[in-house]
């Protein structure tokens, strides 16, 4: 949002995303500024609510392994990072967007469970849900349903 009001963008359409825990961010700056964002690009949403405390333990040991075997490599903040965060509480999400969301998803990927895109298909009454096959499939043709979703705000 800083960015956007640093370089007066506010007069055009402002639509954000994020893929993984870009999403987490997206999706809490849509909420946290809902008079200034225009649209929501969910890509890849992670795992939330009691799939994410189940995976706790194992988050905060992965990090811990990977912290003593590459004490240089950043990820083990990453994994320590979503080890202790989390998706705003599903029954506060219900209608509380008042614009275009697109979600995209695939199936078979225990990080980035479908259940989690499923469960966020009811944050706006115009909500676009779209589970790919695998990642594979979906690397093929989000690229097409991105472009296709910010082409609704051509003015």
């Amino acid at each position: 949002i800083k960015v956007v009001e640093a370089y007066s963008l506010e007069k055009g359409r402002i639509i954000i995303g994020g893929s993984s825990m870009g999403s987490a961010t997206a999706l809490y700056t849509a909420l946290n500024h809902k008079d200034k964002i225009d649209g929501l690009i969910i890509m890849r949403p992670p795992t939330a609510w009691e799939e994410r405390v189940a995976r706790k333990d194992q988050l905060i040991e992965a990090a811990r392994k990977l912290q003593i075997e590459k004490p240089d490599s950043p990820y083990y903040n990453v994994l320590y990072g979503s080890a202790y965060s989390d998706l705003p509480p599903l029954d506060t999400l219900q209608k509380v967007l008042d614009i275009p969301v697109l979600i995209i998803t695939a199936r078979g990927d225990q990080a980035h469970p479908v259940t989690t895109a499923q469960a966020l298909r009811n944050i706006s009454e115009d909500v676009t849900l779209l589970i790919a096959e695998n990642y594979d499939e979906g690397m093929k043709i989000w690229p097409d349903i991105i472009a296709e979703f910010l082409h609704r705000f051509d003015e």
